[in-house]
């Protein structure tokens, strides 16, 4: 099975329900379940084909984490219970200079998925008997450069620090899950092993709450925005969008040494205050939320698991133009004045003008939105975003253009 997570079905919305009052925030966005697996009661099992210390550092950093009840506070509300941690492995092995991930050409596993059915599979495996509630964290050896699927660069050439998948074992006939984890280096202003710890941190909440794509991996229909915007809507990534460019998204505490990205809560998200956990002592929330109100459809999902999904954004013809209400609101009200920023994503089909670039708790800016006379795409993601000093949180809406000829979204 491939190592990136696609959303083929998208949960309903009653869209009745919205505020007629157009000065009204809107509600946040809810990371959703398909219905499909889970890891209810996670055990992660650290595999390292390196003989530095990292891997005693980022094991260290599973255990604290697991007895510090900051683990609990990040999945519980997804259903997931404790996590266990199994002792570090070290293992030889040859990878090639070049290792795939991924699903590949005819009947053949990738390289990774190869490597995990030989060693995991049948009655003596060498990493010992595999079970369907442990996730396997590949440390991948410095020299090797990793791809996560057969047709994409290396991951740290792209960025791409960790992400996880699942395999069927033949023999065993189970479905294991596992996390890869590049040598890439260290990121920003993050050490080597916090970059390490940062990234294990954000894919395996994903791991566990969506392992296999039909977990927790859709947002609800009134926010399809977000979706669209990011593609891969799990808890961590949708922290991220959340907190677009911003410097919290990094969590430290005394009970947990290394590095911790955070990551998305529906319950967090519902009380107004910053959507990711574990939560910062006093931390400032911002956001410019758009006051839209066209019921439009759009699509969700990438390749070939697209949906079509009714939401709610603007609509807007090929040349047209549009003013939207943006409402400021910062917690705590007296949070002062912050920047606001328009941006689209993905696409060069609009001109965004807002009527200020800042403003404070309360206030209402005007953002005026005009679709070129020929456009590529036929709907479009804004992002606004609020900033103060490090602190930076994101929102979206959806800008669709009806009547024109290509069938690109």
């Amino acid at each position: 099975m491939a190592a990136t997570q696609e959303v083929n079905a998208q949960p309903t919305v009653d869209l009745s329900n919205r505020s007629s009052d157009s000065s009204m925030a809107p509600s946040a966005a809810v990371l959703s379940a398909l219905g499909g697996a889970i890891i209810s009661q996670p055990r992660v099992q650290l595999i390292s084909f390196n003989t530095d210390g990292d891997a005693a550092s980022v094991q260290n950093f599973l255990s604290a984490w697991s007895q510090s009840g900051v683990w609990q506070q990040m999945t519980q509300e997804y259903g997931i219970g404790p996590l266990e941690v199994a002792p570090l492995l070290r293992a030889n092995l040859d990878w090639a200079d070049f290792v795939m991930d991924g699903a590949s050409t005819g009947d053949a596993n990738s390289n990774i998925e190869s490597a995990i059915i030989a060693n995991l599979d049948g009655d003596a495996p060498p990493w010992g008997m595999a079970d369907s509630n442990t996730v396997y964290v590949l440390e991948m050896p410095s020299g090797v450069a990793v791809a996560p699927s057969p047709d994409a660069a290396s991951a740290c050439d792209a960025k791409t620090l960790a992400w996880h998948g699942a395999v069927t074992l033949p023999i065993r006939n189970i479905t294991v899950t596992y996390i890869v984890l590049p040598a890439c280096g260290s990121v920003q202003a993050l050490s080597l092993v916090d970059t390490k710890t940062f990234a294990l941190s954000h894919t395996l909440v994903g791991a566990v709450t969506d392992p296999t794509g039909q977990g927790f991996a859709a947002i609800d229909a009134a926010h399809a925005a977000w979706q669209v915007a990011g593609q891969s809507p799990e808890a961590s990534d949708l922290c991220h969008q959340a907190m677009y460019q911003s410097g919290h998204l990094v969590w430290r505490g005394s009970n947990v040494p290394q590095a911790l990205a955070r990551t998305w809560s529906n319950v967090a998200a519902r009380s107004g205050r910053a959507p990711c956990v574990p939560a910062i002592d006093d931390e400032i929330f911002l956001t410019a939320a758009p006051s839209v109100n066209d019921t439009i459809e759009v699509a969700v999902g990438a390749d070939q698991k697209v949906t079509s999904v009714t939401t709610v954004g603007l609509s807007l013809a090929p040349g047209a133009a549009r003013d939207v209400p943006v409402v400021l609101a910062s917690y705590p009200q007296n949070a002062g004045v912050f920047a606001v920023a328009a941006t689209e994503v993905g696409s060069e089909d609009l001109t965004l003008t807002l009527s200020s670039t800042q403003g404070s708790h309360g206030q209402t800016l005007t953002l005026h939105v005009a679709v070129s006379a020929n456009p590529a795409l036929r709907q479009q993601v804004v992002r606004l975003t609020s900033t103060q000093g490090d602190v930076s949180f994101s929102q979206y809406f959806l800008v669709r253009t009806p009547n024109i000829a290509q069938v690109k979204s």
